[in-house]
Order: structure tokens, then C-alpha cells, then sequence
């Protein structure tokens, strides 16, 4: 999927808001160390009685019931502050800052403006080790090395082999037996959603971390085309081959302007077409690391030596000979600003966009009937999308305690405060009568504080600096739409988030993956086989070489000389052992599996249990 990143302000964003990515680099200061563990610890509040799992179980009014439905926060299903404000419990979290907040009265995310509000309702007192983004994977790996770690942090980004290896070396505890009792909120929510999420939040048959949950799924990425185009031609904005075909060959014979009626860039993939030709589709720019299978009843087939695979290349190849899409696409990767100025002056009829830079085009094009309107899925002859995926309510980064950490319990009830509905809203839109307020329909609206920030913050950092996303939270996907996108951007992301006859007939389940040693396994095949097809296979696109029957049989072969019945073997008897229940994934794979990626249950399988 290619995402176009409008603004690198955006992407630090991203950052800093799910901790992510520091890189090896020199190691800056040492962070500063948790707090003193010679203070004399604060008494806790009386907690009221736990909630029975079969009563969470329910659901009831905490969320709606169906699996792709949103989440809703309830009332907290425990008492609240756990320990006097006054004498509040030191919890730690290693965090890294992004310095660009700097600007912003900020000099780390002790400076948070809610965490006092925070602190008054829960009786915790959230701290945070902030070394700088790149020095953090060092300085995250000295921590651990010393013993003094921080009560919380992120396995995912920093610990080798993720999280599963953290809890195999006793850096972090399990989480299976206090999230039912100590976290009933959190727990309420996750059994009254899908399977997927609940494997994105588990690892090994464990809960070894809390995540942050999502209200509901949105996409704000996604295809567009000229809108005016369609309406000069008497074309309406397809949604099958038949169509697509028909508005891009109409695009190319009318507009001289035209490099491509629909933009490919060097990995030689219509990523639309794949439904239609019933085929993974295969990156050709030699940044490929996976070979691509599909899995279909169970079984696992490889996309690139398939009957449909070479369609879909017989497909792209007339494209080049009807001058359909730029003959010279492998030499072109456009960038987040270029694209949407080769897009103004006509050079593109529908290209990948995203919601909050939708506009970008018809603004900088000189012609004033510029339009656009979003293009989703192309259904095949039974009108259904076969490759989606199972949404998955919840981020597959979690959160995990420190063996070290005083009172595991707490900081798992802390937790669970924000997806109370009072913790919930904090979380997402900061303290009421300073960062937000409710408008005359109930709805949570942001003041001129973050919309019009006096210190010049943009919107974005507005929200991050006056809210609270540096813990699982339950997170309102929503909360920005109305004050980041315009009409047509709002227009995009209710199109690109349709499920409407989308069915995941190939998604591979997360307990499928292959494990470290699996993956070393067919390390070797795996390089050869993607270096070899990307170069064959561009070979046939460019016309290099004649996509004939010998040629195409001696590129199948060449694929089996270099290792592919090994490679598809390993991926088929992992698949076959997480149907036979004797599947367990060691590590955390970097990836999705090849021809999918996302969760789902075995077939008939029901939304399990929780993990025991």
C-alpha cells in the first residue's frame, strides 16, 4: 500500500504518538533515572470489588456488539483515584521526545498539560525518561542491561525479538490474570470485539501488554480521479474492471496532457487490479522481502508463477502499448509534493491520495473545473472484494510493565481509566473549559486552543501537547475528521472505510506467522527468489523480453532452481499446524505474512475466549 505522507510535520506526529523508531545512532545524554524508590510509598485508596469476567463478558451498554462496530467507553466498572492525589503512586514510562515540540512550551512529556488533571482522578502520578529519538534504541538497551528500568515502556520498538522475547528473559510480567479483574473496562471491550483484535493484543497465548483500542476502523488513504474528466465524458466513477478499463483508455485517448491515465510508480503494481485478476500482486522494484503466496481453502499457492500472475502481466503490458500508463514507470517514485503538482497539471487521471492533502491538487491547478472524487475497490463478477482483511480495533504495540514496577496492579488499572468514559474523554480531547468543550449536541467540539493555538502550535501538536496519548487509551478515530478535512477529504475517508461486500477469502491469521527460525530457515531462497523475479519480471513489462509461453516457462523453472518449493512448504506446514492447534509463535515477526496479514479465525471459528 503505497501511503503518501502529505507533511513531514504529519509523520513526526506519528512518531511521537504511537513511540516509535529511534534509531541507532551516538547516544545522547543518559535519561534521567525513575524516580527514587526511597520515598515512602503512598497508601492506596480502597478499590471497590472486582467485576467477574462473565459479567464484563456482556458488554452491554460499554460498546456495540457487532465485531466491526465502533467502541464506546461506559462507567468505570472500578473505583477511582486508586491512591491519594496528594500522595499519589510514581509511575515511569520510557517515552522518547520529539525536540520540535520544543516551540510549543514543552521541553518533554513531563510537560503534558493534562497529566495534572490525570493524576487528581486516577491518584497516579505519570512521570516519563525521555531521551531524544535518536539515541533511544541505545539508551533503551542500556536500561534493560542495567536493571533500572522504567515501570513501562514499548517491547515492540525496542526490544530484540519484540515481546515475547521480553517475557521469555523476565523483563516483563504477564498480564493474562490482572486485566480481567484490575482492567474491566479494557477487558469489557476487547470480548465484545472481533478475534483479530484480540490476537494484535496477545502474543503467545498471553496478554504481555494493554493496547491502545480504536473506536472504530477509518481509512484516510486511498485512490481518486478526476471527477470533472468523468463528468466531460459521461463516465460515472467505476467500480468494476469493466469500468475502470473503460474510464482509463476514454482518460488516455481525450487528455494530451497525460503521462498515465492511472499513476504506477517502480513497483509495477495497480494495487485495484488484484481482486480482479485473483492474484497477490508482486513489488518490482527490488525492494520486495517476501515471496507472495495466496492462501485460498486452506491452502497456500505462490502469485508469481501463477496463470492468473501472467494475466494480470499481459494486462499491464497492453497498458504500455495503448499508452494507458507511462511507459517509463519504473524510473518513477513522485513524492508527497510532487505528486499532487503533476496531478494539477493534468498529468494523472487517478492516482493514491490522502484525505487531509485531497485538496492540494485543485489548488495549485490553473484549471478552475479541477474535481476529484474518491475511487474505492473494484468488485469482481460476483460483486465482492475477496482480498480485505478483518478489522482490527486495536494497535499491535502495546504497552507493557516492567518486572521491576511496584504495584503491577495499579498501573494496570490506570490503564483502564481511559477507556472509562471520564478517562476516555481526557485521553481524546483534554480537560473541559481549557482544550474542549460540548456543544448543543452533545458532541465534544475543540476550542480556540488547539484550533487557533496563541502560541501558534499547529493543529496537530495542539492535540498532542493539551491530550493524552502516551498510554493505552481507547482512541476516538473521529475526533479530528470535522476540524482537519474538508468536504472532499470527509467523502474520501467514508468511501476508502466502506466494508460493504468486502470479504477476507485469503487473510492469513497472525498465529500462522512463521516463527525466527522459520524465517531463517528460507532466508536464503527467500533474497534469491524476489531478486530474480523483480528483475525477470520487469524484464516482461518493459518489453525486454517477450512475455511468451518458453519464456514464462523458463521463468517458473528458474523460481523452483532458486528455492520456491522449499520457501512455500515451510509457509504451507505453519499454516497446517495452527489449524491442528500445535501452532506457537515464538517471536514477534517484523511483517505480515505473505497474502494478507491480517487475523482471523481457524474456519468456523468463533471470537475466542480470553487467552488462559
Amino acid at each position: 500500500m503505497k501511503k503518501l505522507l502529505s507533511l513531514l510535520l504529519a509523520m513526526a506526529m506519528l512518531l511521537c504518538l504511537f513511540a516509535g523508531c529511534g534509531s541507532k545512532e551516538e547516544p545522547a545524554a543518559e535519561p534521567e533515572a525513575p524516580a527514587a524508590e526511597s520515598e515512602a510509598e503512598p497508601a492506596p485508596a480502597e478499590p471497590a470489588a472486582p467485576v467477574e469476567p462473565e459479567e464484563v463478558k456482556e458488554g452491554d451498554e460499554l460498546m456495540a456488539t457487532e465485531s466491526t462496530g465502533e467502541m464506546k467507553a461506559g462507567e468505570s466498572l472500578i473505583e477511582y483515584p486508586l491512591y491519594d492525589p496528594e500522595d499519589p503512586l510514581v509511575i515511569t514510562q520510557f517515552n522518547p521526545w520529539v525536540p520540535m515540540f520544543d516551540n510549543y512550551g514543552c521541553s518533554d512529556w513531563n510537560d503534558l498539560h493534562c497529566l495534572d488533571e490525570i493524576q487528581a482522578a486516577t491518584g497516579i502520578k505519570y512521570e516519563f525518561v525521555c531521551p531524544s529519538m535518536q539515541a533511544a534504541t541505545e539508551q533503551f538497551n542500556l536500561m534493560i542491561a542495567s536493571g533500572e528500568m522504567t515501570d513501562v515502556f514499548r517491547c515492540a520498538d525496542y526490544y530484540t525479538n519484540g515481546v515475547q522475547q521480553a517475557y521469555n528473559e523476565e523483563v516483563i510480567i504477564d498480564l493474562t490474570d490482572m486485566i480481567p479483574e484490575y482492567a474491566p473496562n479494557y477487558y469489557a471491550l476487547l470480548m465484545n470485539t472481533n478475534k483479530a483484535t484480540i490476537d494484535a493484543v496477545t502474543d503467545g497465548g498471553r496478554y504481555l501488554s494493554m493496547n491502545v483500542l480504536y473506536t472504530d476502523p477509518y481509512s484516510d488513504m486511498g485512490n481518486v480521479i478526476r471527477l470533472d474528466w468523468l463528468e466531460e465524458l459521461g463516465l460515472e466513477v467505476p467500480d468494476s474492471f469493466e469500468e475502470f478499463d473503460t474510464v482509463l483508455r476514454a482518460f488516455a485517448a481525450e487528455y494530451d496532457s497525460l503521462k498515465g491515465a492511472f499513476y504506477v510508480d517502480s513497483d509495477g503494481k495497480i494495487d485495484m487490479l488484484n481482486n480482479i485478476f485473483d492474484v497477490g500482486l508482486f513489488d518490482v522494484s527490488g525492494s520486495a522481502t517476501s515471496v507472495p503466496f495466496t492462501l485460498t481453502d486452506g491452502v497456500y499457492s505462490c502469485d508469481l508463477i501463477s496463470d492468473n500472475y501472467r494475466d494480470y502481466l499481459e494486462y499491464f503490458i497492453g497498458l504500455i502499448a495503448d499508452d494507458v500508463i507511462d511507459e517509463d514507470f519504473f524510473t518513477t517514485n513522485l513524492s508527497d509534493l510532487e505528486m499532487p503538482a503533476a496531478a494539477s497539471k493534468g498529468e494523472y487521471g487517478a492516482w493514491w491520495g490522502q484525505a487531509d492533502s485531497i485538496d492540494m491538487p485543485a489548488e495549485m491547478s490553473e484549471d478552475s473545473d479541477f474535481a476529484l472524487a474518491p475511487l474505492n475497490y473494484l468488485y469482481n463478477d460476483e460483486g465482492l472484494y475477496t482480498y480485505g482483511t478483518t478489522n482490527t480495533l486495536a494497535d499491535n504495540k502495546g504497552y507493557s510493565i516492567s518486572t521491576t514496577a511496584p504495584d503491577p496492579e495499579a498501573i494496570v488499572s490506570f490503564f483502564n481509566y481511559f477507556f472509562t468514559e471520564e478517562g476516555y474523554r481526557l485521553a481524546n480531547f483534554g480537560v473541559e473549559g481549557e482544550a474542549h468543550y460540548v456543544d448543543e449536541n452533545g458532541t465534544y467540539r475543540f476550542t480556540d486552543l488547539i484550533l487557533n493555538n496563541p502560541d501558534n502550535a499547529p493543529f496537530m501538536v495542539a492535540t498532542i501537547l493539551w491530550t493524552f496519548a502516551q498510554a493505552p487509551i481507547l482512541q476516538d478515530n473521529g475526533k479530528m475528521l470535522g476540524d482537519t478535512y474538508s468536504k472532499l477529504g470527509l467523502d474520501c475517508i467514508d468511501c476508502w472505510s466502506s466494508r460493504e461486500n468486502v470479504v477476507a477469502l485469503h487473510e492469513v491469521p497472525k498465529a500462522a506467522s512463521l516463527n525466527a527460525d522459520e524465517t531463517n530457515e528460507i532466508s536464503t531462497y527467500t533474497n534469491d527468489i524476489c531478486s530474480y523475479a523483480a528483475e525477470q519480471i520487469l524484464k516482461f513489462m518493459t518489453g525486454t523480453e517477450e512475455l511468451n509461453d518458453d519464456n514464462w516457462a523458463a521463468y517458473c523453472a528458474q523460481l523452483e532452481v532458486l528455492g520456491l518449493s522449499e520457501v512455500q512448504e515451510v509457509y504451507q506446514n505453519a499454516y497446517d499446524e495452527y489449524l491442528s492447534g500445535d501452532r506457537v509463535v515464538a517471536v514477534q515477526q517484523p511483517g505480515p505474512p505473505p497474502g494478507g496479514g491480517g487475523d482471523m479465525p481457524p474456519p468456523d471459528g468463533e471470537a475466542p475466549p480470553p487467552p488462559m
